[in-house]
């Protein structure tokens, strides 16, 4: 029988990093949305994109990449980042929004399948700390792709800004 129970250490790491390696995923999808838009000052962007979700916000890049590049490698680069971006959404949703619990018979963590609950056969999944793992790194990654478009067509006009540290 499963019980709700605080997950290891390692698990909680584990999570913690998806959500982590997001928010930094986030502030460069604004950010580089904002340089290709040309916006002369960055908080002026911050008031169009603030409101806007993942999904919502790499369909912007993708309009605003297509605007600017129509179609040409650059805009072929950014679509396919987006595509990956949007992928990437749904694996994190998966960690930052599960419902978690321990079994004390096999010391397994599960995570609950909501896809599965809403057919209404409710379906527990387990999940190591690399499969975890794994998913940070591939949001770290698509990361550090926005942050090379973000660096690439920032405007001149805005405050240096350090580049992102390689985490690997």
């Amino acid at each position: 029988m499963r019980t709700q129970a605080i997950l290891s250490d390692e698990h909680l790491h584990a999570i913690g990093l998806v959500t982590a390696e997001w928010a930094e995923l986030e502030y460069y999808l604004h950010a580089t949305i904002w340089a290709l838009a040309g916006m002369q000052n960055p908080g002026r962007g911050n008031a169009i994109t603030d409101h806007l979700r993942a999904q919502q916000l790499s369909q912007a890049l993708e309009s605003v990449a297509l605007d600017r590049f129509e179609q040409s490698p650059e805009y072929d680069e950014i679509q396919s980042l987006c595509k990956e971006i949007r992928h990437q959404y749904e694996e994190r949703n998966k960690f930052a929004h599960a419902k978690w619990q321990i079994d004390h018979i096999d010391n397994q963590v599960y995570r609950l399948n909501r896809r599965k609950r809403k057919r209404l056969s409710a379906g527990w999944e387990p999940y190591a700390v690399s499969d975890i793992l794994t998913v940070a790194k591939e949001i770290s990654h698509l990361t550090d792709r926005l942050d090379e478009l973000f660096f690439r067509y920032k405007p001149d006009t805005w405050p240096d800004e350090p580049r992102r540290p390689n985490l690997q």
